[in-house]
């Protein structure tokens, strides 16, 4: 069993779902099989919803195939007008970045910003603190130091950097 969180979805009109998720393993684009029946599993696989999940890959297959799906915490707010863009952002950014070797460091960072988004008052805000972490997790955030020489330190308007 795995688990991840749900950033992206997308529905056929045959009642399967193109699903994209993001892990602490890694990334992982699957399907979910006549979702949208009676008794089906449409209500577990919203967005942002962290499900343990189990899938099947055939080998005559090109993706994956959702087998079993558990619903293990789901984050409510992010459907909201101003919160959706910032989480549905965070969630692309996360899963553009998450490798097998990255993504250990990327998830908490990617499910801390996704709290922080649902429930401070102004989601920009996390979403620019995971956004940074997100991409420093993956390696690719550059080496910043500031004019008195301390790395890390904020950033100024200007463009330079303020030392604490």
């Amino acid at each position: 069993m795995h688990e991840g969180v749900i950033v992206n979805r997308l529905s056929f009109p045959n009642g399967d779902l193109l699903l994209r998720l993001v892990g602490p393993e890694g990334t992982l684009q699957t399907v979910a099989r006549k979702v949208h029946r009676p008794g089906g599993r449409g209500a577990r696989l919203s967005l942002f919803h962290h499900v343990r999940y189990q899938s099947y890959h055939r080998p005559a297959s090109d993706l994956p195939t959702l087998t079993q799906v558990e619903l293990l915490f789901r984050l409510e707010g992010l459907s909201a007008p101003g919160r959706y863009p910032c989480a549905s952002f965070l969630g692309e950014l996360a899963y553009a970045l998450s490798s097998p070797e990255s993504a250990e460091g990327i998830w908490p960072v990617f499910t801390s910003g996704l709290r922080g988004i649902a429930t401070q008052d102004e989601p920009r805000i996390p979403l620019l603190w995971a956004a940074w972490r997100v991409i420093a997790a993956a390696g690719l955030a550059p080496r910043l130091e500031s004019r008195c020489g301390h790395p890390g330190e904020m950033l100024e308007l200007n463009g330079g950097l303020a030392c604490a």
